[in-house]
């Protein structure tokens, strides 16, 4: 039992300690790999797509064998080719992922980053920073000459991308970066550490070995984007009738405001043609045809406030359902 007790024990610290995961596999070609996680044990695969990765881990793969990961809550890719050892080294989601090329081929599909936002792969003798670009990153020995030193080679396919070497010229670490742009390179390697800098053209070996591996895997996080929707038929209909009624509230208000007008002078007119002008038969019924008028006028002149009032709250509707919610 105190054994059983130890066990689980361990084995809740290890789990706490693994924190949040870092990154999940999308895609694999071939099974022959492995992942070993930040304390140095295996790591036991029963899904391979949607096996999540964390912080420490280094995943090894061998011959035929390719994987997709995807940085967890972005839409960052790293394609791992076969024979590489590659390990996820330090990893805080939506600020920083540092990853470290140990052996082998990657290639990265960085979307554009943020201001505090940091992308970046350590290889042997060189550091690769991006902002949003699509590279790779070859560690590799040389098969010609006698040197066991890695090199490490940077290519851009897509975007800008800064290498730092990490390489030293007469005992002297090299303070300079370079920035290669889409079809440019660059080889750091120690033996040769003055032409650390120098960018040259991708080789046709690399970008042909990428065509035939190219991205395959599809994406758990998609990039967000802002989604400008179109107003539902229903809305459309709303907003088409208010301005129908806008429309004719102002024709009616108009047509008021001049009936209104006309029949009050009018009116005012009989009135006083009624009262000052003699030799009428009846003077009366001008005067009370007159006020009738009078009346008449007035009633559309009112009218007339009321519909125009209603074609300025169609007016605010309108507004307020195009404004949304």
């Amino acid at each position: 039992m105190f054994f059983i007790f130890l066990v689980l024990s361990f084995g809740s610290l290890s789990a706490e300690q693994a924190g949040p995961a870092a990154a999940v596999i999308i895609f694999n070609e071939g099974e022959d790999f492995e992942i070993i996680d930040s304390g140095g044990a295996p790591v036991e695969v029963l899904d391979i797509i949607g096996h999540e990765l964390y912080e420490g881990d280094v995943v090894i793969t061998y011959a035929d064998t390719f994987l997709e990961l995807q940085v967890i809550a972005s839409p960052n890719i790293i394609k791992i080719a076969e024979n590489t050892d590659f390990q996820l080294e330090t990893m805080e989601e939506g600020k920083t992922s540092n990853f470290k090329m140990l052996y082998g081929s990657v290639r990265a599909k960085v979307a554009k980053l943020g201001k505090d936002e940091r992308f970046r792969i350590k290889g042997s003798s060189a550091v690769a920073g991006v902002r949003g670009t699509d590279f790779g990153m070859n560690v590799i020995v040389p098969q010609t000459g006698e040197s066991t030193e890695a090199v490490t080679q940077v290519y851009c396919f897509d975007g800008e991308v800064e290498v730092q070497p990490q390489v030293e010229i007469a005992g002297k670490a090299i303070e300079e970066s370079v920035i290669i742009t889409a079809g440019t390179m660059v080889s750091v390697s120690p033996q040769e550490p003055e032409k650390a800098l120098e960018i040259i053209p991708i080789t046709d070996q690399i970008k042909n070995y990428w065509q035939e591996n190219t991205f395959k895997g599809t994406p758990l996080f998609q990039e967000e984007a802002e989604i400008v929707q179109a107003p539902p038929l229903q809305l459309d209909l709303m907003i088409a009738e208010l301005e129908k009624k806008r429309k004719g509230s102002l024709i009616a208000g108009g047509l008021f405001l001049s009936l209104g007008m006309l029949l009050d002078a009018a009116g005012g007119w009989s009135i006083y043609y009624g009262a000052n002008e003699s030799g009428l038969s009846n003077p009366a019924d001008w005067e009370s045809g007159g006020k009738a008028m009078l009346v008449s006028g007035t009633f559309f002149l009112t009218s007339s406030i009321f519909t125009f009032i209603s074609a300025v709250k169609s007016k605010a509707e309108i507004r307020e359902l195009k404004a949304g919610p």
